[in-house]
């Protein structure tokens, strides 16, 4: 299942999880964003790391119902990471790096979904897809492009790109794999983030910028332990007021220091999902968890 749909007053909510353990809980799954953080923290794949857990929520303006939740990690990059320590700790630089406060929204990656089926055991060195809403580089910061098929869904199967392909296109080249299972026609395939990322604009057919969030976007939390010390930042992505965000389907979210993003080592953390809808009748809201 790529997806829960979960009915609360009338209103079907689709949730999309892209976390396989998730999918295989044996007893009662998280229902809220609080307790999916919480199964993230406490497996041993992710205790006592720094984590960054997100929520996309897509919400219908005129009733306020949740149409859309979806659960994924980031990274944070070396770039992101560099800076951060900088503006943390004694600057090494001449220059003071600018307060990571931001986040940007783009349509900049190319998540798409299968057009061709896939078949358990045998091989592949294409993709057939959907026309792809943005370019896939072969290697960013010298790291090669990988995707994930089937995210969002139980099985997933990472693959890695073996050139690059164009916005547009409807095949994608990767390193010859066999399939781990059956794909349908329909699955999704999502590019990952990577922490070599360090981009010199946020480029796309749409991009918005919060702005410098308010105090009260942010909320700190001094739990002890590592991977516990907790930041949660929210941010509401709205057509026609507030952030003005242009009428499109969103699949990035970035934390940023600058409005906009104008050059290297300005970006510090990078989410990517499936389309999120932002229009005049649906809201889009960024819940980053960080965890140090």
């Amino acid at each position: 299942m790529t997806q829960l749909e979960i009915v609360r007053h009338n209103q079907v909510e689709e949730l999309i999880v892209n976390y396989v353990p998730w999918h295989h809980a044996r007893s009662q799954k998280p229902r809220t964003f609080e307790q999916f953080v919480d199964m993230v923290c406490q497996s041993e794949k992710h205790a006592g790391k720094i984590k960054g857990i997100w929520e996309l929520v897509q919400t219908e303006v005129r009733t306020g119902e949740v149409v859309k939740r979806l659960w994924n990690m980031n990274v944070v990059t070396d770039s992101g990471a560099d800076k951060i320590l900088k503006r943390g700790i004694n600057s090494a630089s001449a220059t003071l790096p600018n307060l990571f406060n931001q986040m940007a929204i783009t349509d900049n990656s190319g998540s798409t979904t299968l057009q061709a089926a896939l078949i358990s055991g045998n091989a592949y060195t294409t993709l057939t897809v959907a026309a792809l809403p943005a370019a896939l580089p072969a290697t960013t910061g010298g790291v090669a492009t990988t995707l994930v098929i089937g995210f969002g869904s139980g099985t997933t199967q990472t693959v890695t790109l073996s050139a690059g392909a164009s916005a547009g296109a409807t095949s994608i080249s990767v390193n010859s794999f066999t399939a781990n299972a059956n794909y349908a026609i329909g699955t999704a395939v999502v590019p990952n983030p990577h922490v070599a990322e360090d981009p010199t604009s946020l480029a796309g057919a749409h991009v918005s910028y919060s702005g410098a969030m308010p105090t009260g976007g942010f909320t700190y939390t001094p739990t002890t332990g590592t991977g516990n010390r907790t930041l949660v930042a929210s941010q509401l992505f709205q057509n026609g007021s507030g952030t003005n965000t242009p009428v499109g389907f969103y699949t990035d979210v970035w934390i940023v220091n600058t409005n906009p993003v104008a050059g290297a080592g300005q970006t510090a953390a990078h989410e990517i999902n499936t389309p999120m809808r932002c229009d005049l009748q649906n809201t889009v809201t960024a819940n980053a968890t960080i965890k140090i």
